[in-house]
């Protein structure tokens, strides 16, 4: 599966709890990497200590405390980037530069729409793969979710209700914004309208975390979704998909379930099976295929630019407090500041 391919993260993180956690998903990337025969050629990492750490798990001898000393001694055919996201841009544009090949680049992609536009840009005029770890449509639920809606069991799709407390919209409301544009086709979104409550002041790898938050997104189609968030929603993560002739079910905590019910027929329950380590490697593997098959994969880079520029018109719509039609152009100079 490798045909000698060379892997390169950044941004390591530490051995925390889970498969794709925030401590995590440098090593989320490795493993999956390793499970698909491709070398983990090289490291880097500020912290020293983690650095050292991930070279003895996963046999990893090229470590560097500055990537762009990585970039320059070293030839990267696929290169994770698994730092902060105010780090993404510069990042992507620099490996663009240093030759290598693809990038798959962690959610959320940019803090701003002109970053996350220069990174497109930038490796299309490289000639390099881009992708953005938005995961999970290659999870098992997700995917049976899209097929039973393009099946038509409930007839029409016609509005996504979802929440993801108790996680921000930028951190994870990202995941759930892909996955509704998943479930409709890739649709355009035509207009956004949120409000966002920061009182608390928390904070998330230095941006604003909200505690409770409501996003309103209408697509060209006609589909509408709303997207509850914060620390202040009931835990849990689940979406409630509406058609005109019935409704699915997928929510968590605790494993994953999904049921349909249809008007006059009752509910069908639909066995699924879910691991987070499994869809990363799904990830990880479509950009593995793109890069031997001379193309874009599914969670390209141009497919998350639409997805970062929703999310950044929901943060900027409560910022000024008024519905921001897209696209904008006063959307294209609004950065999500950090501290």
């Amino acid at each position: 599966m490798g045909f000698g391919v060379k892997a390169a993260i950044i941004g390591v993180g530490g051995p925390g709890p889970g498969s794709g956690g925030a401590h995590s998903i440098g090593r989320a990337h490795a493993r999956a990497f390793r499970a698909l025969g491709v070398d983990v050629w090289a490291a880097a990492d500020l912290n020293e200590s983690r650095l050292h750490q991930f070279g003895e798990e996963y046999g990893v001898s090229r470590l560097y405390k500055d990537y762009r000393q990585m970039l320059k001694e070293d030839s990267i055919d696929i290169l994770s980037i698994c730092t902060w996201p105010q780090t993404h841009a510069s990042i992507t544009l620099e490996a663009a530069r240093a030759g290598v090949r693809a990038i798959l680049c962690e959610k959320p992609m940019a803090l701003s729409l002109r970053q996350a536009a220069q990174m497109v840009e930038a490796c299309e005029q490289a000639g390099v793969i881009l992708a953005v770890n938005h995961q999970r449509p290659f999870a098992d639920p997700w995917k049976k979710v899209r097929d039973l809606i393009a099946e038509g069991v409930i007839g029409e799709l016609k509005h996504v209700v979802s929440a993801c407390g108790p996680w921000d919209i930028v951190t994870w409301g990202t995941h759930w914004i892909d996955m509704v544009s998943f479930f409709n086709g890739r649709s355009p979104v035509a207009w956004v309208l949120a409000a966002l409550d920061y009182s608390s002041g928390r904070q998330h790898h230095g941006y604003p975390m909200e505690d409770s938050g409501v996003a309103h997104f209408h697509f060209e189609n006609g589909v509408e979704h709303v997207l509850f968030t914060g620390h202040e929603v009931a835990p849990g993560y689940y979406h409630r998909v509406v058609g005109s002739e019935g409704i699915i079910k997928v929510e968590a905590p605790g494993d994953w379930s999904l049921r349909y019910g249809v008007v006059g027929r009752g509910w069908t329950s639909v066995p699924v099976e879910d691991t987070e380590q499994e869809a990363i490697l799904r990830s990880v593997e479509a950009v593995v295929n793109a890069l031997r098959e001379g193309r874009q994969p599914p969670h390209s880079g141009r497919v998350a630019l639409g997805v970062t520029q929703t999310l950044l018109a929901a943060v900027y719509s409560a910022k000024v407090h008024r519905r921001i039609d897209l696209p904008s152009k006063e959307l294209f100079d609004f950065e999500i500041q950090t501290v």
